[in-house]
């Protein structure tokens, strides 16, 4: 009879499996430097060498021109404003208290909200994970990353507006900034070298903060009722319902920068040219923003010369850019023109 197989070759096999793992991620990080450098280069440019996807998200983002932005540099007088300037070149949030106004940091200023700004703390970079082969000291942090109150240490109207209005009309679990404006996808957190084939595929999210976006504002406003009715010959009365289904906050939102919600009311021919149309602008923190779950009518009264040749009504609902051009469309509905006095 042969002998029972013994376990011990097996667990000496995986024993030295794991060293040489070890060793190999050891001796590359070693060799290359890595992690020296990265505690050297703490820019931006530091951190691509690793996190490839995440600083090329970053770079696309908003906080990336925080403060090289031209709008800003000229509104705050090439930087002179002193009090607006902390919030576009943070030292590092998780370094100071929860709730404390953020400090202007000395030095990279031209980085704006950079990696550092939410993640440093110390010699360490918080996130959601715990990794035991790192390239630098990582901090597990499931309290303060993704609460709304730290985004809120900047975007302070935001953080008032989900906290009164949103927190206050749901009942059901509330999604936070993040859970809206990162939008969770699966992937490495390393990319182009070795330890990114160390790291699993989790759930990360996106770091270019995308607004503009249908993972962000899709279905976000909902068109709840419409009509349309001849109050005097030549004018048709368009009246729409909207309701903010999908933000934590008004829409449009924000203290700075351009904030204009555009509703159009088109009356068209039957070969889709326009008759007449009116517009309706709708500025943040306006009487008749579009509060969370709140619905608000509209009327607006079109112009129509030839009443006979009404054949649709249409209405847009976008947010457009200082030049009136359409950043993203909520609403585009078309429905038949009532028949005319």
């Amino acid at each position: 009879m042969s002998p029972a197989p013994s376990h011990r070759g097996f667990h000496h096999r995986r024993a030295n499996g794991v060293a040489l793992l070890v060793a190999v991620a050891t001796s590359w990080l070693s060799g290359c430097n890595l992690g020296q450098r990265e505690m050297e280069d703490t820019t931006p440019h530091g951190c691509a060498e690793c996190h490839v996807d995440i600083t090329h998200q970053w770079q696309q983002s908003a906080h990336s021109i925080a403060w090289l932005s031209p709008e800003f540099t000229e509104l705050t007088d090439q930087h002179r404003e002193e009090s607006c300037l902390p919030c576009h070149a943070p030292r590092p949030l998780l370094e100071q208290a929860p709730g404390s106004e953020p400090q202007l940091r000395d030095s990279h200023r031209q980085f704006g909200v950079d990696c550092n700004v939410c993640h440093q703390i110390g010699c360490g970079y918080a996130g959601p994970y715990r990794n035991l082969i790192q390239a630098h000291p990582t901090i597990q942090d499931t309290t303060r990353l993704p609460c709304s109150d730290f985004c809120g240490s900047c975007h302070r109207m935001e953080h008032e507006q989900y906290v009164e209005q949103y927190l206050s009309t749901t009942s059901e679990p509330a999604n936070s900034c993040s859970g809206c404006h990162m939008p969770a996808y699966r992937s490495r957190l390393t990319q182009d070298h070795l330890l990114s084939y160390i790291h699993p595929k989790r759930i990360v999210r996106d770091h270019s903060f995308p607004v503009w976006d249908d993972r962000v504002s899709g279905g976000a406003i909902e068109l709840s009722a419409r009509d349309a009715s001849w109050p005097e010959p030549q004018t048709v009365q368009v009246r729409v319902t909207l309701v903010n289904r999908g933000a934590g906050h008004s829409i449009p939102v924000g203290e700075f920068g351009h904030r204009e919600l555009n509703i159009r009311a088109e009356v068209r021919r039957a070969d889709g040219s326009v008759l007449g149309e009116r517009e309706h602008v709708v500025l943040a923190d306006s009487h008749d923003c579009l509060r969370p779950h709140a619905p608000v009518e509209y009327v607006l009264d079109v112009p129509v010369a030839d009443a006979a040749a009404a054949s649709k009504v249409r209405v847009t609902v976008e947010r457009v850019d200082p030049d009136g051009d359409v950043l993203y469309r909520f609403v585009d509905n078309v429905w038949s023109a009532p028949a005319p006095p």
